[in-house]
């Protein structure tokens, strides 16, 4: 097919121009969408730098449909928006393409409010935010556009409906924004999280809670972590273990969701020395500990609350346009701890580690039996030392 593109390519534009000004059949536009997303897929899976030759020829237009708000066209648009800008990823070997001006000149236009009040926008938006954070973050920080950005994570956050896709934009800049730029603002987003959590919490945002909690003890460290709890306000590290990780640990869905709660936990488990000098973080170390092991052994729970059935009629008054994924234009889940390749050796090294600082036996015994059976297959496949399990 690449060697028909030169003709091919035009022609789409041509079309798409033709049908953007009066946009009556629905799947017609949809497949000519994935023939785009398709195309770009083809050329760059080998050589992500063949996305320039796209650019010239779809900018234009895709500005038009942005600017006359052809709201039809507009989710498919910043899905191929995504796809272009997803090429300029660092590759194998740490280099990276330098993202063309044209991306960062639509940018502030992508923060416009309007645009967040379209239901069908918002999922593409935020995949399209999700890769300007990852590829252009400084330029992000620089532009004066991370409180914008946080602004709507807030807008987000607050709806039932749409809480995941702020946690989905809130975990990339966790990931990839500078930590002297975002920890101003941390205490101002752990405040609206638990102000949310506590007016309106359901299973949905507490499984998106603990992968933000995760994510962030992952980049930022448990000990920060801890803090940052504490100046919420003080003993509040307890209700969140006892209440949030232990209750909900087992509803988190998901291979690379399951993982990265593990992960956090772990480092919880493991790094964190006021679970062994406080009495009541202390009681609770071990229960943290089986609900990590109940994470790798047991079936995910997936039962939902009644109410969360009905989320999108409560909150989606009025006809609206909806929102078509291209199959074409999708992308593979991010896996935000890709560096750890098994969360149980990830445990049993940690555990190791601790042992040597503090006396773990009594504390592990005090488990359920099948989880310390499970918990000494870790440490046998670590090759960890069971001394202390003696």
């Amino acid at each position: 097919m690449l060697s028909y593109f030169n003709d091919l390519l035009p022609k789409i534009v041509e079309k798409l121009t033709e049908v953007a000004k009066n946009p009556t059949k629905p799947h017609f536009n949809h497949y000519i969408f994935e023939v785009v997303g398709l195309s770009i897929k083809i050329a760059c899976t080998n050589n992500p730098s063949a996305v320039s030759s796209f650019e010239p020829l779809f900018f234009p237009i895709f500005t038009n449909i942005l600017v006359q708000e052809v709201v039809e066209f507009m989710p498919y648009v910043f899905q191929i928006l995504s796809l272009f800008l997803e090429q300029y990823q660092p590759v194998q070997g740490g280099s990276s393409m330098t993202v063309p001006e044209p991306y960062m000149e639509l940018f502030s236009f992508l923060l416009m409010p309007p645009l967040w009040e379209k239901p069908p926008c918002i999922a593409p938006l935020v995949r399209l935010l999700q890769a300007y954070v990852r590829n252009c973050c400084p330029k992000i920080i620089s532009m004066g556009k991370l409180e914008p950005m946080l602004g709507v994570f807030q807008k987000l956050i607050a709806s039932r409906m749409n809480d995941h896709q702020g946690f989905n934009l809130l975990n990339y800049l966790v990931l990839f924004a500078d930590q002297s730029a975002m920890s101003p603002l941390l205490k101002q987003i752990f405040f609206l999280l638990f102000q949310r959590l506590t007016a309106s919490r359901t299973i949905k945002y507490t499984r998106s809670l603990l992968i933000f909690f995760s994510i962030f003890t992952y980049k930022y460290g448990a000990q920060t972590f801890y803090d940052m709890i504490e100046s919420i306000q003080t003993n509040m590290f307890v209700m969140v273990v006892e209440k949030l990780f232990i209750v909900d640990a087992q509803k988190v869905l998901g291979s690379t969701d399951r993982k990265t709660l593990a992960i956090g936990i772990t480092k919880l488990l493991t790094e964190l020395d006021v679970f062994f000098t406080n009495a009541n973080l202390n009681a609770l170390w071990a229960p943290l500990l089986q609900a990590l092991v109940a994470v790798f052994e047991l079936p995910e729970d997936e039962s939902t609350e009644g109410a969360e059935h009905f989320v999108e009629i409560e909150e989606a008054a009025g006809y609206q346009a909806s929102y078509s994924q291209l199959a074409h234009a999708g992308r593979k889940q991010l896996d935000p701890m890709e560096d750890i390749a098994d969360a149980r050796i990830f445990l049993a090294t940690g555990l190791g580690k601790l042992s040597t600082k503090y006396p773990l036996k009594t504390i592990v015994l005090s488990m359920q039996a099948d989880a310390v059976a499970f918990l000494q297959k870790y440490l046998l496949a670590a090759n960890v030392s069971l001394m202390w399990f003696v």
